[in-house]
């Protein structure tokens, strides 16, 4: 469907709230730069009702990917918003839709209003899709020997 509606087959995936599963890679980012994913990381779990030295411990680090992500905003995500969360207090769920539309339409107006134009006049910046931020990314850094790799660009997954 994508293929069709696009023209060319999907280079990634974004799962909703970025969260993934255990067939995917997880619990890594590096907020503003691209890098590659890990798969399997661990950790404790916070428990605030024992002493910190009981769930503060480094997270155990997965197996490298060379699957790039590239980090997300938070803002242009509709399901943070509309999710309930059950353990979380400040969690309702069932957002207007307008509302969240409406922040949108308010961050695109600012940054087309404000941003694109005083970006585009300082010498160097350009405008460029994902797929030619995780290609640049790939080209400057190659994956950790031994990772292991996503299917090639343009190969359907396999149905299960």
């Amino acid at each position: 469907m994508l293929t069709e509606f696009t023209g060319k087959p999907p280079r990634g995936s974004v799962a909703p709230w970025w969260e993934t599963s255990k067939e995917g890679a997880d619990m890594s980012h590096h907020d503003c730069q691209p890098y590659y994913l890990r798969t399997g990381d661990s950790w404790t779990k916070i428990d605030y009702s024992k002493k910190a030295e009981e769930w503060m411990k480094p997270l155990v680090a997965g197996q490298e990917t060379g699957l790039v992500e590239i980090p997300a905003n938070w803002y242009i995500d509709d399901l943070p918003p509309m999710m309930f969360i059950k353990a979380s207090p400040n969690s309702h769920g069932f957002v207007n839709a307008r509302d969240v539309e409406d922040l949108w339409r308010d961050h695109f107006d600012y940054f087309y209003r404000e941003l694109i134009e005083h970006f585009k006049k300082h010498e160097g910046v350009e405008f460029v899709t994902m797929g030619q931020m995780a290609d640049d990314f790939k080209s400057r850094k190659a994956p950790a020997k031994g990772a292991l790799m996503p299917a090639e660009p343009g190969l359907k997954l396999k149905e299960k």
